[in-house]
C-alpha cells in the first residue's frame, strides 16, 4: 500500500511561485531583466532618494537579496545610488536610462500578467491577490507593522 504524503501550503505555494515567477522572467528575458529586478525599478520609480533599508521594507525583503538585485541594476546604469550625509545611508534613484526601460518592458510584463489571468481565470487571480493581500495584511497587523505602508 503507497502512502500519500502531504507537500504542504508552503511548499506547494514555493512551487506555484517558482512557476508564476518563471513566466514573468521569460517575459522579461529579452530586456536582460528578472521580475525581481523589476520590481526594484518600479517601486524605486515613485519614490525617488529612497533609502536602500527602506526599499528593503517596503519590498519585504532583507537588505542582502535587494543588494543582490541593486548590483546588476546599477552596473547598468539603470539606478543611481547616492551616499547622503555621513555617507552610510545611500539613496536609490531611477535614471532616465531605467525609466526608458521600464516603459519598454511594461508592455512584455502586461503580456505575462494576462498569461497568469488566462491560466488561473479571472475570478481566481482576483481571488488569489485578495488572500495574499490579506494573509500580508494579518501577519503586519500580528508583527505589529503599520500595513497602510505596503500596497
Amino acid at each position: 500500500r503507497r502512502m500519500r504524503v502531504s507537500c504542504g501550503r508552503c511548499k506547494l505555494l514555493r512551487r506555484a511561485m517558482r512557476r508564476m515567477t518563471q513566466i514573468y522572467d521569460d517575459a522579461l528575458r529579452p530586456f536582460d531583466l528578472k521580475l525581481t529586478q523589476y520590481s526594484v525599478l518600479v517601486n524605486l520609480i515613485g519614490r525617488p532618494g529612497i533609502s536602500i533599508t527602506d526599499l528593503a521594507d517596503l519590498l519585504e525583503s532583507d537588505r542582502t537579496t535587494l543588494s543582490r538585485n541593486l548590483g546588476p541594476l546599477q552596473k547598468r546604469g539603470l539606478i543611481a545610488m547616492e551616499p547622503v550625509d555621513s555617507g552610510r545611508r545611500r539613496q536609490l534613484t531611477v535614471t532616465d536610462k531605467g525609466r526608458t526601460l521600464i516603459q519598454a518592458v511594461f508592455p512584455a510584463w502586461r503580456v505575462a500578467e494576462c498569461r497568469v489571468r488566462e491560466i488561473l481565470g479571472a475570478d481566481s487571480t482576483n481571488e488569489l491577490h485578495d488572500l495574499l493581500q490579506g494573509f500580508l495584511n494579518e501577519t503586519r497587523v500580528q508583527d505589529g507593522e503599520d500595513e497602510s505602508v505596503r500596497e
